[in-house]
Parts: C-alpha cells; structure tokens; sequence
C-alpha cells in the first residue's frame, strides 16, 4: 500500500511539475543591434586603411553589438571593395551584401527572405524568427536644407519632395514583407531624412531655429508608423527638445556653412520588440553616449538593445 502509494505522489508531482513549466513565460531573447554609416566604406574620413579598420570594428566589440548594418560599405580607394565582408572577415561574422551600399553583418546565422535578390533577411534566435531590413535613401535633394534655404516654403511641398527623392526603397521593404507580416521586423539605416517625431510642432517651436519655421510630417518614418512600427529611440526618449540624438552630422562645423543638424539614422520595429536601450555611438561625450575615438565617420550610429 505505501509503495502504491508513493507512485501516486511521484507522478502528482511529476505532471505538477509539467504544468508549471507549460505554463511558465517563454525567456525573453535580447540582442543588440547597430545601424553604421561607413562613409564611403571608410574613405570619407581620410584615414589610411588600416585606422579605418581598426576604428571600425573597434565601433562593433565596444558597442558589443550582435547584428551591424551598415550604409555605404563599399571602399573604393584602396582598390573595390566591400569593407562590410572585410570586417565580417575579421570577426569571423556572418555576411550579407544587399548592394554595393547596403550590406548586414551578424554573429548569428541568417539568411534572404525572399531568394537570392531579396533586401530583406530572416533570423532565428533561440527559435525565433524575426527580419531585418537595412536601408539607405538617397541623400539629395535634402529637405531640411531647402527649408533652412529658403527654397521650400511649406510642409506639403516639404512631403512632397521628400516622397519623389526617397519614397520608393520604404515602399519597396514594405511590399517584400507582404505575405511575412506576422514575424517581427526591424527597419534601420541612414534614412536622410528626419523623424517625423522630431520635427513636430512642439519639437520645431523649441528647437529656435530661425530658419525652420513649420512642421513637418516627413513621408519616410510615417509610412513606417501607419504600417505598425515604432521609432525605437523616440518612444523612449520622448522629449525631443532633451534628447535630439542627432546623428547628422559628426563633421566639426558641419558639411555646410550653417548646418542643420538632425536625427537621420534610425531603427524602427513592430511592436513585438521592446526597446530595453539605446545609445547614440559617436565622437565626443557632449554628442554620444557611446565614444569612439578617432571616430571614422561622418554620421554618428545608432545602438539599440532589443528583446522580444
């Protein structure tokens, strides 16, 4: 009787212990993930080649980041190249080119979503997929500075520029992730044009920038929001006017004569992801929260710790 009885408590406990651990929450997966302007592959900065290199991937074990995407990764004044896969090299990462731009490093596996010509790539951490698009828009026309010129006197032709110099890659990530809407995704790159968040009516009035006088609701980042994305940075630093994070430009003095400084390198997810941190990583403390000197580059990175 007491051995009958004592099988019947081990398999109580046995099937208790299967409900806790059935009902326990799924761990959270976390990773850290860097958007990383090169600067034409590094040569914009004037460095030689092997200060460039070692400021790179300095920028990458510093930031101890999992996944690099990078925009202008091709070198072409030490010969071609795609610094991106010299960089993986060196790691011993995994790489991805998009284009001669685009490139993703990562020290996890990860493949195209969509066969060979795909922009966009799946991931699988801890058996959870997830895609990520690295994107770069073209630079020119650039709005701020036709708004600061004089050239551009209203929001509706601010969008409208914008739209016909860069609506086409966002379009493009958005209609490659149809048929894949239920996996998570991040968007990030060097967008060359700001945050919609950052340039809100509030935000301009405290920005006190005589030449900036309207607000604007930039097409980019608001196409990315109406498709149910977030701008990772923003909703955790809310007060634009405390934190403007801006990324354009590290140059000293600007590229131009009165520059307008803003926040034009950006990680956008969909809401599965929380944004546990972020970091701008650039030149000097007074502009960074991460500091790599000599920086390599004209943008500062951006650095977010996400986990879902």
């Amino acid at each position: 009787m007491k051995q009958i009885s004592s099988i019947f408590i081990l398999l109580f406990m046995a099937i208790s212990s299967s409900l806790t651990a059935a009902n326990k929450p799924a761990a959270k997966t976390s990773f850290k993930i860097l958007t990383f302007n090169l600067w034409v592959g590094g040569d914009g900065s004037g460095f030689e080649k092997s200060k460039s290199v070692a400021a790179q991937l300095r920028t990458i074990r510093e930031t101890n980041s999992d996944i690099v995407a990078f925009q202008e990764q091709t070198s072409h004044k030490f010969g071609i190249s795609s610094r991106a896969q010299e960089l993986a090299d060196s790691l011993s990462w995994n790489c991805i080119i998009i284009d001669r731009s685009r490139a993703v490093i990562s020290k996890h596996p990860m493949q195209r979503l969509n066969g060979d010509e795909s922009q966009l790539l799946k991931f699988n951490l801890d058996g959870k997929e997830f895609i990520v698009a690295d994107v770069h828009l073209p630079a020119y026309p650039y709005q701020p500075y036709d708004i600061a010129d004089g050239k551009i006197l209203n929001a509706a032709d601010a969008v409208m520029a914008a739209k016909a110099a860069r609506g086409k890659q966002i379009a493009s990530v958005l209609a490659e992730r149809k048929g894949h809407e239920q996996l998570p995704m991040i968007v990030l790159g060097d967008f060359n044009e700001p945050s919609y968040y950052d340039w809100s009516a509030k935000a301009i009035q405290q920005r006190k920038d005589d030449r900036l006088t309207f607000p604007v609701q930039w097409p980019s980042t608001y196409l990315l929001v109406e498709a149910g994305f977030q701008d990772s940075y923003r909703i955790n630093h809310k007060n634009v006017q405390k934190k403007p994070a801006y990324t354009w430009t590290s140059i000293p003095g600007g590229s131009i004569p009165n520059e307008v400084h803003d926040r034009i390198d950006l990680i956008f997810t969909t809401k599965h992801f929380k944004s546990k941190k972020q970091w701008i990583v650039g030149e000097h403390k007074e502009m960074a929260d991460i500091v790599i000197n000599p920086w390599p580059t004209d943008h500062r990175a951006v650095l977010a710790e996400l986990h879902f």
